[in-house]
């Protein structure tokens, strides 16, 4: 299997974050974060909620235009108390499930009625 979030897209991500021109940031954005991004939300979404049935297209372009909006929040250059710095992956990773958590919950609330704490004990996992 082909990897999906490779060396070159973690320093195209940087570039992104770093970049101030909306056209470049398109092109940075088409030709090196657009596939990795869509793959990293299918795979977290298989992961995390394999039993949902009501993530189709449009909840997926939700998941991504979150994504979006989240990752210039994103700093390459911060040193973490490791010592080592973070990663675009995981940082991506952690906005996407925590997207999936607010959806699931804003979901069951609207189909079911109930309460967060209600959801959080069945849904630990996440």
């Amino acid at each position: 299997m082909k990897e999906y979030w490779t060396s070159e897209v973690e320093e195209a991500l940087a570039k992104y974050v770093r970049c101030e021109d909306n056209d470049e940031k398109n092109e940075i954005y088409t030709k090196y974060l657009h596939e990795p991004f869509q793959k990293l939300i299918d795979i977290t979404v298989k992961r995390y909620r394999p039993d949902a049935k009501n993530y189709d297209d449009d909840t997926k372009l939700m998941l991504l235009s979150n994504l979006i909006l989240m990752v210039d929040k994103f700093n390459p250059d911060v040193v973490l108390l490791s010592g080592r710095k973070p990663t675009g992956h995981s940082y991506c990773s952690i906005i996407v499930r925590s997207s999936i958590a607010q959806y699931t919950v804003k979901d069951a609330r609207q189909n079911k009625n109930i309460g967060f704490d209600d959801w959080y004990k069945d849904n630990q996992e996440i």
